[in-house]
């Protein structure tokens, strides 16, 4: 067994600075985390991990579905790693918990409950004896010699990437995994033979992450998948669908190529897709009625986004031959959908995140933080403009009698009953939000005083014939005061404006309600005390 010297992690780092010239480890970094996805996703394994030499432990650099933080703090002895590290040679265990040298380890008898291991050691030419690079998976795994030249192959990227030249193996490829006819003969996919390809393709399906991330919103990321999927999937022509509130509808998000055969939405019931999520890709191609091409000139394969065991979308492919469909094609197409659907439920779960910030949990309307944010937005617009913003302070006359009368559950009803009528009321350029208990204010965009006073009297005169109910019972009508205060005309700034308003509404109140009340200068706040 040839003998070499082994490389510290912060060695390892150090160098690839040096001889790369590269600005920061993190730049490293990232390759090392493309690296170990690529790993992960071709070798078709949960969990991917490369793992540099650092004294008697082994440091975990990058990983991909590795489900606990305690690898750095385990000896060599008591991971799969350090016996590829101690070996200098590749291992492949096929069930570890029937292996006595390996069932009582601390990651088989316990969480992750590990079984398959395939790992190769990192040895290059100058640095020697570097790390290890390995897929593992909780199921048992057959040797494969298919995931042992994917993992060599990957190796030595990992080798050149900090600055070294991968050394020729002294081992060979370990009994179990040989066979009599050669590697390139067992693995004839594109996925070997074009390394190069597979590899554009991953940085393609990085880029479509980062740029998915970025846009952070899901209406931006249509334009995104529209441009990254073809050339993903050169030749083809796609349809992107996302579900509705409750996944029995499926918008259109993104189409690229020939348009003609999808329309703006999908019902769930007739999509295979969604039906069988879990049959095989294969069987999607044959059995998908819905987008299939009928004149059979076009081969189809259709994929359900499913995340957490719901189908959160549908991925539908087009290509004009049958022959385009070929295995990497398909194991391509099923990797972006694993893509799509956890970055389009990641960007969904924000979205939702940031409605709920900015909404009032009761009324459903914006809440005092957004009107602030966006009031700050409509004067910077209209100061350059030369246009004039308004705010309607609104507030329910006599609110209390009805929580001291009917209960404060009835006068939270009254709350959103109202508010229902200010979202019809409101024109789509204004916004309407809660101020405050039973306060509203609506912002106005590109109004004059006169065209405020005038909204205002109408939301004033229209509230008088809403009548208001609880579990079935009438709790009459109500009215509203109201102040108007306008830009630039009695304030400046966004806290004054609403100063304004409120002193405008104040002095309604005062002088019987039901009314409307137009701000003054008067009503400009007190100067600040030095």
């Amino acid at each position: 067994m040839t003998q070499y010297p082994k490389v510290s992690a912060d060695l390892v780092a150090q160098d690839s600075l040096q001889d790369k010239e590269l600005d920061s480890c993190s730049v490293v970094q990232t390759e090392l985390d493309r690296l170990v996805g690529l790993a992960a996703d071709l070798c078709q394994r949960p969990i991917a991990l490369i793992t540099f030499c650092q004294g008697d432990r082994l440091c975990l650099v990058a990983q991909q579905g590795w489900p606990i933080t305690s690898y750095n703090q385990t000896p060599h002895s008591l991971v799969f790693d350090g016996h590829v590290q101690r070996k200098a040679e590749p291992l492949h265990i096929e069930d570890a918990s029937n292996e006595p040298q390996f069932y009582r380890l601390p990651h088989i008898a316990s969480r992750p409950y590990l079984r398959a291991y395939t790992g190769i050691p990192l040895i290059g030419d100058r640095l020697g004896l570097m790390g290890v690079l390995s897929v593992l998976d909780t199921q048992p795994q057959p040797a494969s010699p298919r995931v042992m030249e994917l993992l060599r192959i990957l190796s030595h990227e990992i080798v050149g990437l900090v600055g070294d030249r991968p050394a020729e193996p002294t081992w060979r490829i370990p009994p179990a995994a040989q066979q009599s006819q050669p590697m390139q003969a067992l693995v004839p996919s594109p996925v070997l033979t074009d390394v190069k390809q597979q590899n554009l393709y991953l940085r393609l399906l990085q880029h479509l992450n980062y740029e998915l991330q970025l846009g952070a919103s899901i209406r931006k990321a249509g334009p995104v998948i529209a441009q990254v999927l073809p050339q993903l999937f050169p030749d083809s022509s796609g349809w992107v669908l996302l579900c509705d509130g409750d996944c029995q509808v499926f918008k259109s998000l993104a189409l690229w190529g020939n348009t003609a055969y999808r329309s703006d939405c999908l019902l769930a019931k007739h999509c295979w897709a969604v039906q069988s999520p879990l049959k095989n890709l294969e069987e999607s191609t044959q059995a998908c009625t819905t987008c299939r091409d009928a004149s059979q000139r076009w081969v189809h394969c259709c994929l359900p986004l499913r995340v957490a065991d719901q189908t959160i979308g549908v991925l539908s492919l087009r290509f004009p031959h049958i022959g385009a469909l070929q295995p990497d094609v398909r194991q391509r197409a099923e990797m972006v959908a694993r893509h799509l659907a956890l970055s389009l439920s990641t960007l969904r779960r924000l979205e939702d995140l940031e409605q709920e910030n900015l909404l009032d949990p009761l009324t459903g309307l914006y809440n005092r933080r957004y009107m602030t944010k966006m009031l700050a937005s409509m004067l910077h617009r209209a100061s350059h403009g030369n246009v004039s913003v308004a705010i309607i302070m609104v507030d329910i006359d006599y609110f209390k009698r009805f929580n001291d009368t009917y209960g404060h559950l009835a006068g939270d009803q009254v709350l959103r009953d109202f508010s229902v009528f200010l979202k019809g009321f409101i024109r789509s350029t204004d916004i309407a939000c809660r101020y405050g208990g039973e306060e509203f204010l609506l912002l106005l965009s590109n109004a004059n005083q006169a065209t405020a006073y005038r909204r205002a009297e109408r939301l004033r005169h229209d509230t008088r014939y809403i009548t208001m109910k609880y579990q079935g019972k009438s709790l009459g009508n109500i009215t509203v005061s109201a102040g108007v205060a306008t830009f630039p005309d009695h304030a400046k700034t966004g806290n004054a404006l609403i100063w304004a308003a409120d002193m405008a509404l104040y002095r309604a109140k005062m002088s019987g309600r039901d009314r409307v009340v137009l701000a003054d200068v008067s009503d400009a706040p007190p100067p600040k005390e030095p």
